[in-house]
Order: structure tokens, then sequence, then C-alpha cells
């Protein structure tokens, strides 16, 4: 038996609704702004908690070996000194330019 081109066959992955907390307020942008307002507020108040948390980065933002990348990146970053002198080079500038003369001999 066919339904607007859907068979019964794929019902068979969906679960009868049981337990189910009925839903209840805005649920969707409307494009009225003063619904919409109230529709995004509690989206924000809803998400701030969980934005606050340690949880609130991705697991590979969290990891140990990219703290050290996050450290580098604002100092490469930011301008040139003002008096035209090169910046002073790193410790790990340093490093990389070793491995790198290494690799050449």
């Amino acid at each position: 038996n066919q339904e607007g081109g859907r068979d019964d066959d794929d019902n068979e992955g969906y679960l009868e609704p049981s337990d189910d907390v009925a839903l209840k307020g805005p649920l969707m942008i409307k494009n009225i702004p003063a619904q919409d307002e109230i529709f995004w507020a509690q989206v924000n108040q809803r998400l701030d908690p969980i934005s606050r948390g340690q949880d609130a980065l991705p697991k590979v933002l969290q990891s140990p070996e990219l703290e050290a990348v996050r450290n580098l990146l604002p100092a490469a970053l930011q301008p040139p000194p003002e008096d035209g002198k090169e910046p002073q080079e790193t410790s790990a500038d340093l490093e990389s330019d070793e491995e790198g003369e290494d690799e050449k001999d």
C-alpha cells in the first residue's frame, strides 16, 4: 500500500510517542516581530547556561595540544611594532626553525 509515494515499511523506524511532554509556547519564528522577540528570548534563556559551561566548546578545542596553538595565535596576529624593528623570535619560532634546518642536512 502506497500513500503519497511512501511505503508502509517507512513507518517501521518511527516509534510511537510515549511520555512526551506537550509542547507549548512559540515553537518557531513567525516573522511577526512582537512574537519573534518572545521566541528568541526563550531560546537565549535556555542556551545561556549551556554556553557558559566547559562543554560549550567542542572537545577538539579543549585538548591540551591545541591550547599551545591558541596561545601562539594572538602573538602572530599582532601588528608589527611602531619603531619598525622586527619582533623578537619566540622559543616556538626557534624550535620550528631548528627543525627545518635538520631536514635540509
